[in-house]
């Protein structure tokens, strides 16, 4: 069974290069020098008809990427190319996965990269916020 969160990480995976690790809300063991930290909740439910079925689904949720290097300039520039790219690899998305309706994601905010001071190897994240509405279908 493809879930929505399945179907975002494998686009993000497969856009960004392939020592760019694209993780599922936690780190298992020591982190790279870059990846990408996915925060993809289940989606929360509403009803929009009149019959009071809570079959649409909105799935906020936000991308971190994480660059470290002993050269800050390298890595904020590194940070921003990253952040880039996913933004190019979810904006405007079409997310097919089971149970739900094909939808299209939303960029909806960025903040850009900033130091993480109490790290030892100087790493330099940026966030990311996106949205995708659909409709239950099962």
């Amino acid at each position: 069974m493809t879930t929505v969160a399945d179907a975002i990480l494998a686009a993000v995976r497969a856009a960004v290069p392939g020592d760019v690790m694209v993780y599922d809300s936690i780190v298992p063991g020591v982190a790279p020098a870059r990846y990408v930290m996915m925060y993809i909740p289940a989606g929360a439910r509403s009803s929009y008809s009149v019959d009071g079925t809570s079959d649409c689904v909105t799935v906020d949720f936000q991308v971190t990427t994480v660059v470290s290097s002993g050269d800050p300039s390298y890595t904020s520039a590194m940070c921003r190319w990253l952040t880039g790219t996913v933004i190019d690899a979810l904006t405007d998305l079409t997310v097919s996965a089971d149970g739900v309706a094909p939808a299209r994601i939303v960029h909806r905010g960025s903040q850009g990269p900033r130091p993480d001071e109490a790290t030892p190897d100087k790493k330099v994240y940026a966030t990311d916020q996106f949205t995708l509405e659909t409709v239950r279908t099962s």
